[in-house]
């Protein structure tokens, strides 16, 4: 797998997996280009693509929470769903991004509904260290 940064130019690919994985999301609500350009000027997260074969098939989304912590999220394009590549994408993610930049956790939240999320984290080796009444913080340290 191979990462890169989000330009503008994958906005329209990016809103068009996130609006139909909205309902796995914290904020499920749908979002027209225009709203998703605006925000796109203004967000502190970085976003990442995911290439496989030079064919976008997801992205990451971090964000530092101090120097060696981030916050994590990656959502696969449902096309691709289902074929081991979320795993795949963290796990390269992890060593070819992550690590060779100093990060050593990793935190992210996962709905409690969205359950081949939550296996996938647990599988990856996240633990969940808080619960609320609508998902799990999980908590991965790098080695």
């Amino acid at each position: 797998m191979k990462f890169r940064l989000m330009t503008g130019s994958d906005l329209p690919w990016f809103l068009g997996i996130r609006n139909q994985v909205s309902q796995m999301l914290h904020n499920p609500k749908q979002f027209t280009l225009n709203e998703c350009i605006d925000w796109f000027k203004k967000v502190k997260s970085i976003y990442w693509v995911i290439e496989r074969r030079d064919v976008r098939i997801g992205y990451f989304r971090t964000e530092k929470i101090s120097d060696v912590k981030i916050m994590i999220g990656a959502d696969i394009d449902p096309n691709f769903q289902g074929n081991g590549y979320g795993y795949l994408a963290y796990i390269d993610f992890f060593e070819q991004i992550l690590k060779p930049n100093g990060v050593k956790e990793l935190e992210l939240r996962v709905l409690k509904t969205n359950v081949i999320a939550l296996h996938l984290y647990l599988k990856l080796g996240f633990c969940v260290v808080e619960e609320t009444s609508i998902d799990f913080v999980m908590s991965k340290t790098l080695e």
